[in-house]
């Protein structure tokens, strides 16, 4: 029996004693004979002496407070302590979801996309690497972990092609549509993601059912084609420098995606992605109008980037503002 199943009274100790003793005697009975001593009232004979029979329930009960646990009481206190990690856990995860929801990014950015492409002409035939940068204005409005972006378009400038460079237009510029998307905001590895859908930038046409995934125009004739520039040209007009310059006039679609990281509370960045279609419908002379762009991503999709700044509060929160002061913002 558990010395833990015997109650430590005064009579229960005298019998396990009472049984101790005799045990203890038929022991040194094997070297040689020994007597037990009379005793005092109130104490008990033992091989080793008398004992007070208070002294002794103490130590039995001591010894029955140090019995080993049996299997139930071992089950029950570790499913207790996993418990306690599961909700330690449990906490800790809330806390890390919790830290991008503490983090307030509603206001005005600027925004900045560099995008690395490959960029063949037709006429040229030949393909090479052109850098598109492309300065934004973006008003953000956080939600939770969610958040919501107006995006207009200040300012698009191109590496040179060849010889051939293309410049966009401060017409061109203002006719773009202010594009509403969507994004969230996770925490992982103790930084906070930010990940922006993707959204179309769209020139020189309207789309009539979604502009992320429906066909462009390939002619004038095409009824969602707009004059949106009022030059009396078909869809928007773009300068072209070069040994042959003129003015093309396109319709094109930039379906933009960005994913980073929240730095702080004042900047955001990471890695773009713009995939690009553009179609010429005319041109100020022959040559320019045969010639078609085809555009597509580079192989390094490191080298395709953005950062974003908030506007801090001397700066208009405008494109004049920011493309006048560009370098003190990113700064």
């Amino acid at each position: 029996m558990p010395a833990a199943s015997l109650p430590a009274t005064q009579e229960n100790v005298g019998r396990v004693l009472s049984w101790a003793s005799i045990f203890g005697l038929i022991l040194a009975g094997c070297s040689e004979a020994r007597t037990l001593e009379r005793c005092p009232e109130g104490q008990i004979a033992t091989v080793s002496g008398c004992l007070s029979v208070a002294s002794t329930a103490r130590d039995a009960a001591t010894e029955s407070d140090a019995a080993p646990r049996d299997a139930a009481e071992i089950t029950q206190g570790d499913a207790a302590l996993d418990g306690g990690i599961a909700a330690n856990d449990a906490g800790a995860d809330a806390g890390a979801t919790d830290a991008s929801i503490e983090l307030s990014l509603t206001g005005a950015w600027a925004l900045e996309i560099v995008a690395t492409d490959q960029v063949t002409s037709s006429s040229l035939n030949t393909t090479e690497t052109v850098v598109i940068t492309t300065i934004a204005l973006v008003e953000l409005t956080q939600t939770g972990q969610r958040f919501q972006t107006k995006t207009e378009i200040c300012q698009i400038s191109t590496t040179a092609l060849s010889e051939f460079s293309t410049i966009y237009p401060e017409a061109a510029i203002a006719v773009i549509a202010n594009q509403e998307s969507g994004g969230s905001l996770s925490t992982d590895a103790n930084r906070t993601r930010f990940i922006a859908e993707p959204r179309a930038q769209i020139l020189g046409w309207t789309p009539v059912l979604n502009a992320l995934t429906e066909q462009l125009p390939e002619s004038e004739e095409d009824p969602r084609v707009v004059d949106a520039d009022n030059d009396r040209n078909p869809g928007v007009t773009l300068e072209i420098k070069g040994p042959i310059g003129g003015e093309i006039y396109v319709a094109s679609r930039s379906i933009v995606s960005l994913e980073g990281t929240v730095e702080s509370s004042e900047r955001i960045s990471g890695l773009s992605e713009t995939i690009r279609k553009q179609v010429t419908l005319g041109a100020s002379n022959e040559i320019l109008a045969e010639n078609q762009i085809l555009v597509v991503p580079g192989q390094d999709p490191n080298a395709s980037t953005f950062r974003m700044a908030r506007l801090p509060t001397m700066i208009e929160p405008n494109c004049l503002g920011i493309v006048t002061n560009l370098e003190q913002i990113f700064r």
